[in-house]
């Protein structure tokens, strides 16, 4: 599996993601609930949209490579900044959050960048590994900061193709232990020319109104169950 992901530089993912994390005895906090499509192609160009369970469009962001647009609809309002820098932020935005658990930026994107990395390195870190059925569960050793991955895929055996991820991580900052569960079903995963070059442009609306920094709708849906 990792031969066949690791190779691939070039992808389209869409799904239905449910992400929720939880603390000792605290009451468990949905993170992320909704409609997400990912498209990646070499060269720092991507696509991401993030809709609710209404299939509704929270916001969208798109680079070329040289320029970062994040759209939101309900605001009517863009931004427009230099890629390289966005990836920056994005990336220390990103180290806070594995950190201190903060929720800055959109936890349903952030989960979904972080599924192709995780099936391209699954085995270099593996403790334990075994199949039942259709679904093979993959456990990781633990890393210097002493988190640990266990991963369930449901998937075919002939042609390694994924329907179901659910990644469970737990991970320690301030001490503390946090579990972090996170649901994935992918309804469609294409890779190599199926991603087109021109998905990574993007023109506002007529009336959309360009701002400095526009400021991604904040998650807050009701508490569910891991």
């Amino acid at each position: 599996m990792t031969a066949k992901y690791s190779a691939v530089k070039r992808y389209v993912i869409q799904g239905n993601i449910l992400s929720a994390r939880q603390t000792g005895e605290s009451p468990k906090e949905n993170l992320a609930k909704g409609k997400v499509k990912l498209e990646v192609a070499p060269g720092g160009r991507f696509l991401v949209e993030v809709r609710n369970d209404k299939d509704e469009l929270q916001f969208t962001q798109v680079s070329d490579g040289r320029k970062w647009w994040t759209y939101v609809p309900g605001q009517n309002q863009y931004s427009e900044q230099n890629a390289a820098d966005a990836a920056k932020a994005q990336a220390a935005e990103d180290i806070d959050q594995k950190k201190n658990l903060e929720i800055k930026g959109s936890p349903a994107a952030r989960e979904t960048r972080q599924i192709m990395p995780l099936l391209a390195t699954i085995q270099k870190n593996v403790s334990a590994a075994f199949v039942r059925g259709s679904v093979l569960t993959v456990s990781s050793n633990k890393d210097a900061q002493g988190a640990e991955n266990l991963m369930y895929l449901t998937i075919d055996p002939t042609t390694l193709a994924i329907a179901k991820l659910t990644w469970m991580q737990a991970i320690y900052p301030k001490g503390e232990k946090w579990l972090i569960r996170t649901d994935f079903e992918i309804k469609d995963l294409q890779t190599g020319a199926k991603v087109l070059d021109s998905d990574f442009n993007f023109t506002p609306p007529p009336d959309a109104k360009l701002v400095e920094s526009v400021q991604i709708p904040a998650f807050t849906p009701p508490a569910s169950s891991l």
